[in-house]
């Protein structure tokens, strides 16, 4: 053998030593740490407390379909507790970049069993209600994690199951 073709097994040797390296250095962090991981009645606790205990809404997204710049310059939102105005405020669009579906963030306090009203300009009022929440797992590469947000809810005696709420323009 030539001290060319030596020099180079040399390195590929020296280079698959390295990439074996790599690899068991990788595998060991990236395993999912035990200490990280849900017990069976921790997950049905959690599930208990999100789909059955949990009454408000904090954080909700409702995201616009088909409407016009000026009937979303603003959006009231009601909130109606057994047949009487609970509360009521306005929320503003945030998404500007799409125009085809802006969104609204309303982080005002919503109890899941009130009837909600979304008034737009130019449009009959959106009814809001029978919102359920649902656990979701969050799961990332080193831990294990779950989470609670909604899941259902009817607009317009509709039922819609996805974690946000969509209004579409009638007609």
């Amino acid at each position: 053998m030539n001290k060319v073709s030596s020099f180079f097994l040399s390195v590929t040797g020296f280079i698959s030593v390295l990439f074996l390296a790599f690899l068991l250095v990788l595998f060991s962090i990236s395993k999912c740490n035990p200490n990280n991981r849900w017990s069976e009645s921790r997950k049905k606790e959690f599930c208990k407390q999100c789909e059955e205990e949990t009454d408000t809404i904090k954080s909700l997204r409702i995201v616009f379909c088909r409407f016009d710049d000026k009937q979303l310059d603003s959006v009231l939102i009601i909130d109606k507790r057994k047949e009487s105005r609970w509360d009521s405020f306005y929320v503003y669009p945030e998404n500007t970049q799409s125009r085809d579906w802006p969104e609204v963030w309303c982080h005002n306090q919503l109890f899941l069993k009130d009837t909600i009203l979304l008034v737009v300009h130019g449009e009959k009022p959106f009814v809001l209600c029978h919102m359920k929440m649902a656990v979701w797992p969050q799961f990332t590469q080193f831990s294990e994690g779950y989470g609670c947000r909604l899941k259902q809810y009817d607009i317009d005696g509709q039922t819609y199951i996805m974690p946000e709420v969509r209004i579409h323009k009638r007609g």
